[in-house]
């Protein structure tokens, strides 16, 4: 390995550790936010949907062959996906998308990595075709509960 593999891999491993410790603050702050509030009126978009959509979409990404960075933006895109609903319900994807561009470059990511996010959190509005893998990764990690047994139940109101 040259020199220049060697500080190239150096600063990979750098950056996946700097978004794992920031998703982790991540979690903690959804948690926080969401354990205390409730967003909608359904019941899947909770908590426990942000955090099932968070890791079911670095699952999604890892059997797509995407690289550890991604994962860990697409984790984040599914901790924030439905923050828009705090302030909205129709087209909440554009308040969460505003809400992760203001709130991540505090928990340690770049502004770069915020703005990735918030247009991956964008993906998730219905009337948008996702175009990327990752945004595709989210979609399907934001709709996967579709087809659990008791959705219908769940949202009976």
């Amino acid at each position: 390995m040259t020199t220049t593999e060697s500080r190239a891999t150096t600063q990979c491993l750098a950056t996946t550790q700097r978004l794992i410790a920031a998703n982790g603050r991540l979690k903690e702050s959804i948690e926080r936010i969401l354990s205390r509030t409730e967003i909608t009126r359904l019941d899947y978009h909770n908590l426990e949907h942000s955090l099932d959509v968070a890791a079911t979409a670095c699952a999604f990404a890892k059997s797509e062959g995407l690289d550890k960075r991604t994962q860990c933006l697409l984790e984040a895109a599914g901790y924030v996906h439905d923050t828009g609903y705090l302030l909205q319900y129709e087209h909440n994807e554009i308040w969460g998308a505003r809400i992760a561009r203001r709130l991540l470059p505090r928990l340690g990511y770049t502004r770069a990595e915020a703005r990735t996010i918030a247009l991956l959190v964008l993906a998730t509005d219905l009337r948008r075709t996702p175009e990327s893998v990752e945004e595709k990764v989210l979609r399907d990690a934001d709709l996967r509960n579709l087809g659990d047994i008791d959705f219908v139940q769940k949202n009976e109101a």
